[in-house]
């Protein structure tokens, strides 16, 4: 039986983003993960002027993906833009054992 991933969409909302289009590449980046064999579990947005440099959201945040990694299983975290350095190791320093994509990642 194959397994599909479970994945969990963490999406930055900024100050330049519209609204209607911030929805709409998430909804987007949901068909590509579902073409993927994969299944979005949870969505997780947060509005800030820009991403965190060291940690993609803020702290708080961290801790929400770490949680809702653990309480949904979630196999794979899919970011809405293109991680720095900085940004990967931060997320990947909560998460763990947890694969890490961007949206580019997909493409």
């Amino acid at each position: 039986m194959i397994r599909i991933e479970r994945v969990l969409l963490i999406a930055i909302m900024t100050e330049k983003d519209e609204n209607d289009r911030f929805i709409y590449s998430l909804e987007e980046l949901k068909a590509l993960v579902k073409t993927a064999d994969g299944m979005v579990v949870h969505t997780l947005t947060q509005k800030r002027i820009n991403p965190h440099p060291a940690t993609y959201v803020g702290e708080g945040k961290l801790e929400e993906i770490k949680a809702i990694c653990v309480e949904e299983e979630i196999d794979v975290v899919i970011a809405n833009h293109e991680l720095s350095g900085g940004g990967k190791f931060g997320i990947f320093r909560i998460t763990l054992k947890f694969e890490l994509l961007t949206e580019v990642s997909l493409f």
